[in-house]
């Protein structure tokens, strides 16, 4: 019961005991390795940081205890000006962590945000300061909270990365519509239709023009083989004729 009015209410010895019960709060988390501890970023050291499935961290600083303050308030027979002056030292210790928790925002090595974790009891008191804490790009969580918060943030970060994926994918696939409708009927047309209508073209005019070459060169034999018989003829009568008469 001690441990836990420790982590609900504040830990009467502040820091490491603090930190141990918060630690068996977050055992399942870290367990599934979800959540790492004693995490280094950068030059600093965070006491606990979500780990995402893309290498990034989100850190958590857990350190706002508020111990006494809250101790103090428990006390019934506390004046309304007494009240309101603890409310309002926890408030200011609660952003002050929130303004320090920046240090530990670092891309790419971090997503854009951090975690400030805090008691149940001091989220009660400063609760106010969740929307100062967004805008200073800080998630305000209780520490009872926290694992569910963990499991949370994992899962819808995990869906934000797909639709990235998807909407990376989309774009690639846009850019290669932009390419491909550059091929277009017209340069078809122009790069290979009207080229090859050409290369058949003078194909054709190859051809018949090899085709009057060699009928120029067939008229050429024949004119030659005709001016030519007459005197072989002539010559092998002759030829004929003198042996007839050799063998007479």
């Amino acid at each position: 019961m001690r441990q836990l009015h420790g982590l609900f209410v504040g830990s009467p010895s502040k820091g490491k005991a603090g930190e141990e019960i918060l630690k068996k709060v977050m055992d399942l988390p870290i367990k599934m390795g979800l959540v790492a501890t004693d995490q280094p970023i950068e030059s600093n050291r965070v006491e606990y940081a979500i780990k995402f499935k893309d290498g990034k961290l989100l850190p958590i600083d857990a350190t706002v205890r508020s111990t006494r303050e809250i101790s103090e308030l428990s006390n019934e027979n506390l004046t309304d000006e007494r009240r309101a002056e603890l409310a309002k030292s926890i408030k200011k210790a609660v952003k002050a962590k929130m303004e320090e928790v920046g240090k530990y925002i670092r891309p790419p090595f971090t997503v854009e945000q951090a975690i400030v974790a805090v008691p149940d009891s001091v989220m009660q008191i400063a609760s106010e300061l969740t929307s100062e804490a967004l805008e200073r790009k800080v998630f305000l969580v209780w520490f009872s909270a926290l694992p569910y918060f963990s499991f949370y943030l994992n899962k819808i970060y995990d869906l934000y990365a797909v639709r990235g994926d998807v909407a990376r994918l989309q774009e690639k696939l846009q850019r290669i519509g932009h390419h491909m409708a550059a091929l277009s009927d017209s340069f078809f047309s122009t790069s290979f239709d009207r080229p090859l209508t050409k290369l058949q073209e003078g194909l054709t005019i190859i051809k018949g023009t090899a085709r009057e070459i060699s009928g120029t060169l067939a008229l050429e034999i024949a004119d030659d083989v005709t001016s030519v018989l007459p005197t072989v003829v002539k010559s092998r009568f002759s030829d004929t004729k003198a042996g007839q008469l050799e063998g007479s």
